[in-house]
């Protein structure tokens, strides 16, 4: 028993179908039926086709028949006035608050600190109700991982900032960071003191050489035509010294052009005036990877590495880690200092199968809101293992490793274990 595949693509299509099963069954009962799942074909004659209506029922039609024709003509415009339409319907946007209902705790978790979760969700709503294929086309699960991925990031999506966007491919939802938002991310890291990009013209007073003494000088012309664009370049300076650039020469930037999508289209940036801001974002792009980075920077970074390769983006574990294991900053109880002598001891909680690096017991004590806040994100951008493993070394070089438990009693042990994440996540790149 094969459903006939081509008419059934899409969970729109599929919705449309149960909406009017039941009463298309009941006027039509010679056309349309509505058999238990396990019931035989239908005993009248006819062309019969079945669709799963829900996991008792199966709907089916004799498709051989006007009424059934006409069904088909009905359905498939429907669905294409539905995904043509530029607004969810209200049924659409409140499954889709349902979904940000459901995992709310999740989205609180892994947020920045300076990011309050209802913006978060706001923002995230007005994303998907601005594209509503995203939600029509992509699978659920993908969409909600890659917001959350986003939340990680602390980069809101689809936003007129311009820091990060959310597509769909296929049925899956991807995660595309712009060049807007991987400077946005340079910056909180903490590791860059400045950023800054430029195109060159014909023009300009532009040198610039690599090797052992790498240097870089750019004096604009003041004319109002500066000539033919030639180059575009992007420089980082590192907060303890230092600095890297790269220039994009006309060969890579119609390389990057020809593996873009609209390379084709007039209107696209790449045909338009707005080519110079192409060549710039392609050099920051291509300097970004040799960046110093914290754990976020490689995070998004990883993800950039897999959707430049054509790979998917492996989200999809995202929504089944455990935000529960750190206790939330607002059950933590704090006093007078940060060392933990006056400060109540926080609620704890204990990982049901702690990883063999930890000991039995951890508890998180002492901690500032904001900082355990920041620990929170730290092990979502990590993961479960390699966190307990910075825990265990980090206990272990301070001397606070027991018998049987593991204290955690103030922020220089908590930004010890931060850094020892980066430490690892480093190591683990290499």
């Amino acid at each position: 028993m094969t459903d006939p595949a081509p008419l059934i693509e899409n969970h729109v299509r599929q919705s449309l179908i149960r909406d009017k099963a039941l009463d298309l069954a009941g006027k039509y009962a010679h056309v349309f039926k509505l058999l238990p799942t396990d019931a035989e074909k239908p005993t009248e004659p006819g062309t019969w086709g079945t669709y799963l209506y829900d996991e008792q029922f199966r709907f089916w039609i004799d498709s051989s028949h006007p009424e059934a024709i006409q069904f088909f003509k009905n359905i498939l415009d429907e669905e294409r006035s539905i995904v043509m339409s530029t607004e969810l319907t209200v049924k659409e946007e409140n499954s889709m608050k349902g979904l940000f209902k459901a995992n709310f705790k999740a989205i609180e978790s892994v947020l920045p600190k300076h990011v309050p979760p209802e913006r978060a969700i706001r923002v995230s709503l007005a994303a998907v109700k601005a594209n509503p294929i995203l939600f029509r086309q992509c699978n659920p699960l993908s969409l909600m991982n890659a917001i959350i991925e986003a939340c990680i990031l602390g980069l809101e999506v689809n936003t007129p900032l311009g820091l990060a966007t959310i597509v769909p491919f296929g049925k899956e939802a991807v995660l595309i960071i712009e060049y807007k938002g991987k400077i946005q991310l340079s910056y909180n890291s903490g590791l860059i003191r400045n950023f800054s990009a430029h195109p060159v013209f014909d023009g300009d007073d532009f040198t610039y050489h690599y090797g052992l003494h790498p240097d870089l000088q750019h004096v604009p012309c003041n004319k109002k035509d500066p000539g033919q664009l030639k180059f575009a370049y992007a420089v980082a300076n590192f907060k303890d010294g230092g600095f890297d650039f790269e220039v994009v020469d006309e060969r890579i930037a119609m390389s990057a052009k020809d593996r873009s999508a609209a390379k084709n289209k007039k209107d696209a940036p790449w045909n338009t005036q707005d080519e110079p801001t192409m060549w710039v974002k392609t050099a920051i792009h291509r300097l970004w990877p040799r960046l110093p980075k914290s754990p976020v920077m490689q995070r998004a970074a990883d993800l950039d590495a897999r959707t430049e390769a054509g790979q998917g983006q492996q989200l999809t574990n995202i929504l089944d880690a455990d935000f529960t294991e750190i206790s939330d900053p607002k059950e933590l109880k704090t006093g007078k200092g940060g060392n933990g002598k006056d400060q109540k001891k926080a609620k704890t909680a204990e990982p049901e199968n702690p990883p063999e690096t930890t000991e039995k017991k951890t508890t998180w004590a002492g901690l500032s809101p904001e900082t355990a806040k920041h620990l929170i994100t730290t092990k979502g951008v990590v993961g479960d293992k390699m966190f307990a493993h910075a825990v265990a070394t980090v206990s272990a070089k301070m001397g606070l490793k027991g018998a049987n438990e593991t204290i955690i009693d103030c922020d220089s042990v908590a930004k010890a274990i931060n850094e020892e994440c980066g430490s690892l996540m480093d190591k683990s790149m290499a």
